[in-house]
């Protein structure tokens, strides 16, 4: 098999994986090229939204921290002004 070179953050093991994919589905030379490259890009496609999906919901966690320390001490709050009166 001929080492084809392509621009790529996929692994070695990713790269080899996929063009021995496209070579079993019948591409070569510049199809093999562009399948391998279409598939790094939908994979770096699908990272970004898993990494948008965590963020989003470490975003949500941190919202929810915050309501309940803000219910807490409002609590807090009323407890201190029954004790008062």
């Amino acid at each position: 098999m001929r080492v084809i070179n392509f621009p790529t953050k996929m692994s070695a093991k990713e790269m080899k994986a996929t063009a021995d994919i496209g070579i079993t589905l019948g591409y070569s030379g510049d199809e093999l090229k562009q399948f391998v490259n279409d598939e790094r890009m939908r994979m770096d496609k699908e990272k970004e939204l898993e990494r948008q999906r965590k963020e989003a919901e470490a975003e949500k966690e941190i919202e929810h921290k915050e309501k309940e320390k803000e219910t807490e001490r409002k609590e807090a709050e009323k407890q201190r002004e029954m004790e008062e009166n």
